[in-house]
């Protein structure tokens, strides 16, 4: 997949590492920032931990501090900071790009991130407390992506990869 340039839903790619290539940006390996911004698309890839429903009950990643609730039908994405003061203590309120390329690991694999779509935030509490991402597109197109920046997050927003 090394020369794909439109990716759609349904496209899988074996590691963060391998999909974040796609997009021109070489990364290490090991533990990785589950957020990547570039300032030249406006967009941000995101490898949101979701939560899963263990007896009828949400339960969260461990070390997450978000909460990741994504819908039945993979077209919403509500987003929910569990620790008030985290976000505000570690400055990281308000991060740039409202429109995310989402890749979500699969449950059934060791190693596979799904491309569900590109997200924008449509509500959020003022606080930043809860957002809410629609899904406004099944396609991104990796041409032309550069200016990418990793955000120093804090262990929260990092992601191991198996």
């Amino acid at each position: 997949m090394a020369n794909k340039t439109v990716i759609q839903i349904g496209d899988t790619f074996r590691t963060i590492k391998d999909t974040m290539h796609i997009f021109g940006k070489e990364t290490g390996d090991g533990i990785k920032p589950c957020y990547y911004n570039f300032e030249s698309q406006d967009i941000a890839i995101w490898f949101p931990v979701k939560a899963h429903e263990n007896n009828g009950v949400l339960e969260k990643p461990p070390k997450n501090k978000w909460l990741n609730i994504l819908s039945k039908d993979e077209k919403d994405i509500t987003e929910i900071l569990l620790e008030p003061n985290y976000a505000k203590e570690n400055n990281k309120t308000n991060l740039p790009y409202n429109r995310r390329a989402v890749f979500i690991k699969n449950d059934h694999k060791k190693q596979e991130y799904k491309f569900i779509g590109v997200f924008t935030c449509i509500e959020g509490t003022k606080d930043d407390m809860v957002r809410l991402y629609r899904q406004t597109s099944p396609v991104i197109d990796t041409n032309n992506f550069s200016g990418c920046t990793e955000i120093d997050l804090p262990e929260a927003y990092q992601t191991e990869e198996d």
